[in-house]
C-alpha cells in the first residue's frame, strides 16, 4: 500500500456552517495528491451544497433527492468512490494535516478491518478514543469522553467499535461486508453495527490516536429530544440485530424496565416510548432475517415491548407533573369588594386586616405553594410542546420504518 488512492465520503446535511473547515481541512493533508474528496449532499435545505460547489470546484458533489439519513449518505458516496482506502469523515470535524496518512498506515495489515482515529470537542477535550459498550442493553461509550488529553489514551489498540464521525476501510473489507445499513434512520449505531459486521467477518477494529479531528458532535440532530429519539430507536435496532431474542427477553427488557426508577426526573421515558414503537414495527422482519425465530416467539418479545411501552408512560406523566400530585391548597383570599354602607364597609375591611396581617404568614406560604405549581404547570407545558415537536418527527421515522419492513425482508448482511 504505496500510497494508495484514498476517497474520503462526507455526508452533508444542513452544515453550512461546518463544511468550508471540514473540507479545507481535508484539501490541506498530507495525501492531498492522493486524495478524492466526495461531499454526498443529503436533500439539505440550507446552503452548504452550493457553498461547496462555489468554492470547492475540485470536489465531487452528489446531491440526493431525497433525505435517507447518514447510512443512506454515506453509501451513496461508499458506492462510486475509487478509493483503494475509504474514509468516512463527519461534516463538523476537522482533521489536522496528518491523519489520513495515519490512517492508512494503520490500514496495513490485513487483519484490520476498520480504523478510528483520536477526535476532541473544540474546548481541547477528548471526545472519543475507541468505542465499547455496556451490556445487555448495548449503551455505546467512548473511551475518554470528556477528559482531558493528556496522553493517557495515545496508545493504538483494538476497541469493539468506532465513531462513523471518522472511520477508513479498506476496498476489500468493503466489498466483503458491505455498507452501511440504511435502517438505522435518521442516525445513531450504523457505525456500531457496521463495527460489529466486520469483526463478524474476522476482522479487528482498530484504533490510532495519530489520526487526530476536533469534532463539533450533533451538528444534525441539534435538539435534544429528536437527538435522544435517535439515539435510542438505533440502540434498540442494533439490539435486535445483534442480540439472540432469549437474552432479549430474558435480560435487555427486564433492565430497559428497572432503569425506569432512575429516570423519573428525565425525558428518556418519552424517548424510550418511541424507540420501543419503531422496534415493534422492526422486530418481525429482523428476528426472522437474522435468528430465524419462529412466530409465538416474536409474538413474546412484541407482547413485552408492548408492555414496556406502557411502563415508560406511567413513568413520564410522573417526571412530567411531580407538583400536581399534591394535595389541593386555598388559594389566596380575594381583595373584597366594598360595601356602599359605613358599618359594613368597617366589618370588611376589620376582617381584611386582621386577615392580610395576623394571618400574613400563612397567607404567604399559600401564594408561594400556588406559584411552585403554576411554574411546575408551565414547565410541563414547555416540555410538552417540544416533546410533540420530537413526536412528529417521530412519526416520520417511524413511517419509514414501515415502508422499509411491510414490502419486503431485510437481507440479512446490510
Amino acid at each position: 500500500m504505496n500510497k494508495p488512492l484514498v476517497s474520503v465520503i462526507v455526508p452533508l446535511w444542513n452544515g453550512a456552517a461546518f463544511i468550508r473547515e471540514c473540507v479545507a481541512a481535508l484539501m490541506a493533508q498530507t495525501i492531498a495528491d492522493h486524495l478524492e474528496i466526495l461531499v454526498v449532499d443529503d436533500a439539505s435545505n440550507d446552503e452548504g451544497a452550493t457553498l461547496v460547489e462555489r468554492e470547492f470546484p475540485q470536489v465531487r458533489l452528489i446531491r440526493r433527492a431525497a433525505n435517507g439519513g447518514f447510512a443512506a449518505a454515506c453509501n451513496t458516496g461508499l458506492q462510486v468512490a475509487r478509493g483503494d482506502v475509504l474514509v468516512l469523515v463527519n461534516q463538523d470535524v476537522v482533521l489536522t494535516a496528518d491523519a489520513l496518512q495515519a490512517l492508512v498506515d494503520a490500514l496495513q495489515l490485513p487483519e484490520r478491518g476498520a480504523v478510528g482515529g483520536k477526535l476532541r470537542y473544540p474546548d481541547g477535550r477528548l471526545q472519543h478514543a475507541g468505542g465499547y459498550l455496556l451490556w445487555p442493553q448495548g449503551f455505546g461509550m467512548h473511551h475518554g469522553a470528556g477528559a482531558a488529553d493528556e496522553g493517557q489514551f495515545d496508545t493504538p489498540q483494538a476497541v469493539e467499535f468506532v465513531t462513523g464521525a471518522l472511520l477508513a476501510m479498506r476496498r476489500d473489507v468493503f466489498q466483503k461486508v458491505g455498507g452501511l445499513d440504511e435502517g438505522f434512520y435518521p442516525a445513531y449505531y450504523e457505525d456500531v453495527d457496521w463495527c460489529f459486521r466486520i469483526r463478524a467477518a474476522g476482522y479487528t477494529i482498530w484504533y490510532e490516536p495519530q489520526a487526530i479531528g476536533v469534532h463539533q458532535e450533533s451538528s444534525v440532530l441539534r435538539d435534544t429530544p429528536t437527538r435522544e429519539v435517535a439515539y435510542h430507536r438505533g440502540r434498540w435496532r442494533f439490539l435486535l440485530k445483534h442480540l439472540p431474542p432469549q437474552r432479549l427477553l430474558a435480560e435487555v427488557i427486564p433492565a430497559e424496565a428497572a432503569d425506569l426508577l432512575l429516570w423519573q426526573n428525565q425525558a428518556t421515558p418519552y424517548a424510550l416510548q418511541q424507540a420501543l414503537l419503531a422496534a415493534m414495527v422492526q422486530a418481525p422482519v429482523l428476528l426472522r432475517a437474522y435468528w430465524q425465530a419462529d412466530t409465538p416467539l416474536i409474538v413474546e418479545i412484541v407482547r413485552a415491548l408492548r408492555t414496556l411501552i406502557e411502563q415508560t408512560w406511567q413513568c413520564e406523566q410522573m417526571a412530567r407533573f411531580p407538583a400536581l400530585v399534591a394535595e389541593p391548597m386555598l388559594l389566596p383570599m380575594p381583595r373584597p369588594q366594598w360595601s356602599s354602607s359605613w358599618w359594613k364597609r368597617m366589618r370588611q375591611r376589620l376582617r381584611w386586616w386582621l386577615y392580610t396581617h395576623l394571618g400574613r404568614a400563612e397567607h404567604e406560604q399559600l401564594i408561594d405553594q400556588q406559584n411552585a405549581i403554576n411554574m411546575a404547570v408551565q414547565n410541563a407545558f414547555a416540555q410538552t410542546q417540544n416533546e410533540l415537536a420530537a413526536l412528529r418527527q417521530a412519526l416520520l421515522w417511524l413511517a419509514h420504518d414501515i415502508a422499509r419492513t411491510g414490502g419486503y425482508e431485510e437481507d440479512a448482511h446490510a
